[in-house]
């Protein structure tokens, strides 16, 4: 893990029923907002915390652009040691998978269950690229949460619209000396990202001891069928898809989602 200095103080919040057993981890560009409509569902059997990335929602931007995973990890693994649970269960959503791992891995024995959602080893390099193109080119300031919840529609056209203005009002914060809002998450995140061993992320995976669970969207070009069920069988743990959902599947099919994650948790 990185050296002293380097963990940043997470924006986090614990939800739900104690203890807390389950650790939500969103993806590139959104923060611990993405997951409101599947803690809601949770929240009624479960408990668990959900963060804000470095970078990301209201946790800190880093000065030096230091995003690399093993940060990320660092950030969250600080959290969880300090709140001590004895059994976590961890749900990591596309860059939040790759975290997830790094942490399951840092964690051992800690770690009860881990949860990549369409995110991982065997993700389609393209279409990934072209997430983070689109992101990149994403404008950053807005009139309103419903402007860019309009922008989302047209990206999520799966998705409930209550959901993606709930999204982008936790999405967005006061423009600093003008007015309207601009994202909450780093500009330059990316910039600060290292391009990490994709073989030494899935020996990693391969060497965790821990239940897994692997779940991807019907209709995501990110983690595609066939890819999914190879790394699976290599894992020894099953894969569900999610039905009308693509890459974004807590927004899409918030209580399917929901549902296997409560099936998973319960077992």
């Amino acid at each position: 893990m990185p050296e002293a200095g380097e963990v940043l103080d997470l924006a986090w919040r614990v939800w739900g029923r104690s203890p807390p057993q389950v650790l939500l981890i969103h993806g590139l560009g959104d923060g611990a907002c993405v997951w409101s409509p599947v803690i809601r569902l949770l929240g009624e059997r479960f408990g668990g915390f959900v963060v804000d990335l470095r970078g990301h929602g209201d946790s800190p931007h880093d000065p030096m652009q230091r995003y690399g995973l093993r940060q990320l990890a660092a950030d969250v693994e600080a959290i969880v040691r300090r709140q001590s649970p004895a059994d976590l269960v961890i749900v990591g959503h596309s860059l939040g998978a790759e975290v997830g791992i790094e942490l399951a891995s840092a964690l051992g024995p800690r770690a009860r269950g881990l949860v990549l959602v369409d995110g991982g080893p065997e993700m389609d390099v393209q279409t990934a690229r072209a997430i983070h193109d689109s992101l990149r080119l994403m404008p950053r300031h807005f009139d309103s949460a419903f402007e860019l919840a309009s922008l989302l529609a047209e990206r999520h056209p799966l998705a409930e619209e209550r959901l993606l203005v709930e999204y982008a009002h936790g999405s967005l914060r006061p423009a600093p000396n003008r007015d309207g809002f601009e994202l909450k998450a780093d500009p330059h995140f990316e910039r600060g990202m290292r391009v990490y061993d994709s073989g030494a992320l899935r020996q990693k995976l391969l060497l965790t001891t821990c239940r897994k669970l692997l779940i991807r969207g019907a209709v995501s070009a990110v983690w595609r069928q066939a890819a999914t069920t190879a790394l699976a069988r290599e894992l020894g743990c099953s894969v569900q898809t999610v039905p009308r959902a693509g890459h974004a599947i807590a927004l899409e099919n918030p209580a399917a989602l929901a549902g296997l994650l409560l099936e998973f948790v319960a077992a």
